[in-house]
């Protein structure tokens, strides 16, 4: 199989694994991989993909306890290393957030509170977006990242 294909396929994986998710807020999270309110599994876009992959509520609620970080879901999908850290835009009109693929979904669930399946139908368009970041927010990125 070749490397395109493979990468088009881990980006239609995690589309397919948010579409499937239901369109009702009450069961998704914000700000945590997943949490459980009255005996029923909360979870945010990542943590939901992390559940669809096989792991537990409990690794994904605490992953420091274990080995199956929800912070390497996207390696496990497929994401090659240049495809997981490329900057990319949110694509929400007006908004300048600009960040990682993964800390962009999570943008994309905690601060536009996004469902799971409009997250779903993103991230196409986020993978095809031609958008350049601008010079400017990569030299401030660079700069926190080397204080």
């Amino acid at each position: 199989m070749s490397t395109l294909i493979q990468k088009h396929d881990s980006w239609k994986i995690l589309t397919k694994i948010l579409l499937s998710a239901k369109e009702v807020k009450p069961n998704q999270n914000y700000s945590q991989f997943a949490k459980i309110v009255n005996k029923i599994s909360q979870f945010c876009a990542l943590g939901y993909a992390c559940r669809t992959m096989g792991m537990s509520v409990k690794d994904i609620q605490y992953p420091i306890l274990s080995n199956n970080e929800p912070y390497g879901i996207l390696g496990k999908l497929g994401f090659t290393k240049k495809e997981r850290r490329k900057n990319r835009l949110c694509p929400e009109e007006g908004c300048k957030f600009t960040d990682a693929l993964f800390q962009l979904i999570a943008h994309l669930n905690n601060d536009h509170k996004f469902t799971l399946p409009v997250i779903g139908r993103l991230i196409i368009p986020i993978r095809d977006d031609k958008r350049i970041v601008p010079n400017e927010i990569l030299k401030i990125r660079r700069t926190i990242k080397n204080f």
